[in-house]
C-alpha cells in the first residue's frame, strides 16, 4: 500500500479550507439556541434520522451502506429512515424490489402511510400491499391541490375555504388535516406547504401538523377522517 501522497495532502487541504470556509460564513449569522440545534423546527424528520444515524458511522461505513445493503441486509438502510422493520420483512423487500432505489423508497413511503395514517401493523403482507401499489401506479405521489380539493369534499367546504383565512371549526380542522396529509403523502417541506395556504409561515404548519399527529392518537374519529380521506386520494391514482 503506497503512503501518503501529494494529492491526498492537496485533498486534505481543500477539505479543511472547505470545512473552515462554512465555518466562518455561517458564523456570521446570528442564531437563538433554538434554531441552532433544531433548526426551528424546519428540518424533515428524515434528515435528522441520517444525521443520528451519520454520527454512528465512519464517512467510508456511510458511503458504503448502500453497497452493502443490496449485497446483504437493507436492515440497517431502514433504520437510517428512523423505521425499525422485522427481519422477514426487511428480507422480503429486499428480494422482491430489485428495480432501483426509489421504488424501495416508495415502498418505505407506503409503509409509514399504513404504520401512521391507517394504523397498521407491519407485516409482510403489508409488505406485499405496498410493492403492488408502487409497481402499479409507480410510486404515486399526490398534488397539494389534490389533497385539498379531497380535505375540502370531505368537510363539504370549497377548496378556498381550506386556504383562505376562515377560522371556524370545521374549516380549521380541514386545514390541519389537509396540511398533515401533504406532510405525509408529499415531499414538500414547511415552507412550501405554508405556501400553499396563503404564505403561512411553517411554524403554524407544524403546529398544525403536530396537532393532527396527536388527535390520530388518541381521538378515534379523527383518526378515521385521515384514513378516509387519505383513501379517496389514492383512488385518483
Amino acid at each position: 500500500m503506497q503512503g501518503f501522497t501529494v494529492i491526498d495532502l492537496v485533498i486534505l487541504i481543500v477539505y479543511l479550507a472547505a470545512v473552515l470556509f462554512a465555518g466562518l460564513h455561517f458564523a456570521k449569522k446570528e442564531m437563538k439556541g433554538k434554531e441552532y440545534f433544531k433548526s426551528d423546527g424546519t428540518v424533515p424528520w428524515w434528515v435528522t434520522s441520517v444525521s443520528i444515524f451519520a454520527t454512528l458511522l465512519s464517512p467510508i461505513s456511510f458511503l458504503s451502506l448502500a453497497g452493502n445493503s443490496y449485497a446483504g441486509t437493507w436492515i440497517m438502510w431502514f433504520a437510517q429512515l428512523g423505521m425499525l422493520l422485522p427481519d422477514e420483512v426487511v428480507e422480503y423487500i429486499g428480494e422482491n424490489i430489485t428495480a432501483n432505489i426509489r421504488q424501495i423508497e416508495g415502498v418505505v413511503k407506503r409503509l409509514t402511510a399504513y404504520k401512521e395514517i391507517l394504523n397498521d401493523t407491519i407485516t409482510i403482507n403489508s409488505v406485499k400491499r405496498a410493492i403492488k401499489d408502487v409497481i402499479r401506479v409507480g410510486a404515486y405521489i399526490p398534488t397539494p391541490d389534490v389533497i385539498i380539493e379531497e380535505t375540502a369534499r370531505y368537510f363539504s367546504i370549497t377548496s378556498s375555504d381550506i386556504r383562505g383565512q376562515r377560522r371556524s371549526k370545521n374549516v380549521a380542522k380541514a386545514r390541519q388535516v389537509s396540511m398533515y396529509l401533504i406532510r405525509n403523502l408529499t415531499n414538500l417541506s414547511l415552507v412550501d406547504i405554508g405556501s400553499q395556504y396563503e404564505g403561512r409561515n411553517h411554524s403554524t404548519v407544524l403546529t398544525s401538523i403536530r396537532k393532527i399527529e396527536e388527535l390520530i392518537k388518541t381521538d378515534q374519529e379523527t383518526s378515521a377522517t385521515v384514513r378516509d380521506i387519505s383513501s379517496n386520494i389514492n383512488s385518483r391514482s
